[in-house]
């Protein structure tokens, strides 16, 4: 199986940009989160379906009440059509839930880890400015909740 360098190095660079996605939620940085998208992108996050504002506004929300998160990517898979992509990364997104916080999420009187694993399944548009997202559907495998140890 021959793979040219252009494929090569596309596959890196749309890798760059599911990597610096799960960066910008971890650290909270919005517009790097924007940036992975294009203007037009829809998500399906099971809980959540909607273009990227919408979904910035829903994790922005969400994370308000966590302490931390941390995601995890592996098993990248990538297919290459010219202009346009398919990929599937796995994920394992860890969250430490404050104690009491307002917000979207059911809190309990202690803090609480909670960890969800799954796949992010993306439709890529190479753009002018490189590759983005058009398309991603956040399927949640399985999750775990428990009493966070301090």
């Amino acid at each position: 199986m021959s793979i040219s360098a252009e494929t090569l190095v596309d596959r890196a660079l749309i890798s760059d940009v599911i990597y610096s996605y799960c960066q910008g939620v971890d650290r909270q940085n919005w517009a790097q989160v924007e940036d992975c998208f294009t203007p037009d992108a829809q998500h399906d996050h099971g809980s959540f379906i909607g273009d990227t504002d919408t979904f910035i506004g829903f994790a922005s929300a969400v994370l308000q009440q966590m302490a931390g998160t941390l995601h995890h990517i592996g098993n990248i898979r990538i297919d290459i059509s010219g202009n346009t992509a398919t990929s599937e990364a796995s994920f394992v997104a860890y969250h430490r839930i404050r104690a009491n916080s307002d917000g979207p999420l059911d809190t309990e009187a202690a803090d609480i880890d909670w960890i969800v694993a799954g796949q992010y399944r993306d439709s890529w548009l190479k753009t002018g400015v490189g590759w983005r997202i058009k398309e991603r559907q956040a399927i949640h495998d399985w999750t775990r909740r428990e009493l966070a140890n301090t």
